[in-house]
């Protein structure tokens, strides 16, 4: 029983995306081809790379796994939260599946995310040779490492990519937009919330109808207030005050010095040093590691393309691309981890949050405004 639903797991997983390249790929050109070839070496290399690192050591991914095996019942596992992806994956497991199935399985779906945003940017074939820095960063293997197996990231990936075709204009259903925001409200709360308050501001940016627009602008102050109190919640404050504040950031700090391999003091070190931690760390002064190196080289990658990027903007070769969701996004997470980071290894994993949504604001400033709008492949 368990080879058949390992096997019948796999085999969904390959016709789904066998089948999806097979639809993008079928009118496609030699440079489009050649990068589905290229995302499918580099993600699946990083699903092994994933699933064989993961299965050594008791880390989240693996985890997921033990605890579903462990659980009696669904019930025994909260629906929010950490422990939501084992509850995700606890009938498979009940059934047979193994960790290396429902990794596989993961990995495609957020290999489904990564070609389905590609095809959107190879759409803009005109301005392919502008963009084409901004398109090879989505191939960084740690981007893929993250996404490619039993992990939070896996789903985020994709389900993320959903709410930014939504803003586009590009075929989403209402119903995919819904189940999307509720998965990311069970994976990471505080997620959710900073996208649906996002995206409620860039609709409110485009209502011209005084009505709808008091109704948006009240809808996105009320998430916004329950935001922020259902992250007291999750981050543990007792009551609202100063002092409660404190006292749980210096828990915060007192934890952060005692776990992980390459912890940085929150006491030692201020907001900004923390916001390059989160943007461009580590570089190679501070790599100790094959990985680190790794994440290093990828890092003075994006600093290269983002100095490109600067320079193309202040000689007004481009224009910025003003997506409020993108940018209200890409800020507030950027200033969320920064409050906290502490860990280099974190602070890469962190970065799968908001670096595609910069990734695709640095490719879609090289589009004219009027040009986004109108391919809606997707």
């Amino acid at each position: 029983m368990s080879m058949i639903i390992n096997s019948l797991l796999c085999l969904i997983a390959l016709v789904a995306v066998g089948s999806i390249v097979y639809k993008v790929s079928k009118a496609a050109g030699y440079r489009f081809k050649l990068l589905i070839a290229l995302l499918f070496l580099v993600h699946y290399s990083a699903f092994y790379f994933n699933w064989s690192i993961n299965s050594e050591i008791n880390k989240d991914s693996l985890r997921f796994f033990t605890n579903s095996q462990q659980a009696h019942t669904i019930f025994d596992l909260s629906f929010v939260g950490s422990q939501f992806m084992s509850a995700l994956i606890y009938p498979l497991v009940k059934l047979g599946a193994s960790y290396f199935s429902l990794s596989f399985v993961f990995a495609s779906f957020s290999f489904i995310g990564f070609l389905k945003v590609l095809e959107h940017l190879m759409s803009f074939s005109n301005r392919f040779e502008k963009g084409i820095l901004s398109i090879l960063l989505f191939f960084t293997p740690s981007l893929h490492f993250w996404t490619a197996g039993l992990t939070k990231e896996a789903v985020i990936f994709p389900l993320m990519t959903v709410v930014f075709f939504k803003t586009l204009g590009i075929r989403v259903s209402s119903l995919m937009l819904v189940v999307s925001m509720v998965l990311l409200a069970c994976i990471r709360p505080y997620l959710s919330i900073i996208l649906c308050f996002s995206l409620l501001c860039h609709y409110i940016s485009a209502e011209s109808d005084k009505q709808r627009l008091i109704r948006k602008t009240f809808v996105a102050a009320v998430l916004l207030v329950f935001g922020f109190f259902l992250s007291t919640y999750f981050i543990g404050v007792e009551e609202l005050s100063v002092e409660s504040f404190k006292n749980r950031y210096n828990e915060i700090v007192v934890y952060t010095q005692n776990h992980g391999n390459s912890t940085l003091s929150l006491d030692k070190t201020n907001f900004l040093e923390r916001v390059g931690l989160v943007l461009f760390r580590p570089l190679f002064f501070d790599a100790s590691t094959f990985s680190q190196i790794i994440v290093s080289i990828e890092n003075l990658i994006f600093v290269m393309v983002l100095v490109l990027f600067l320079i193309d903007l202040v000689r007004h070769k481009i224009k910025l691309y003003k997506n409020i969701f993108l940018w209200l996004c890409i800020v507030s997470l950027l200033i969320f981890y920064s409050l906290y980071m502490y860990n280099l290894g974190l602070a890469s994993r962190m970065r799968v949050m908001f670096m595609p949504y910069i990734y695709l604001l640095i490719f879609f400033s090289y589009v004219p405004c009027d040009k986004i709008g109108q391919s809606k492949s997707t």
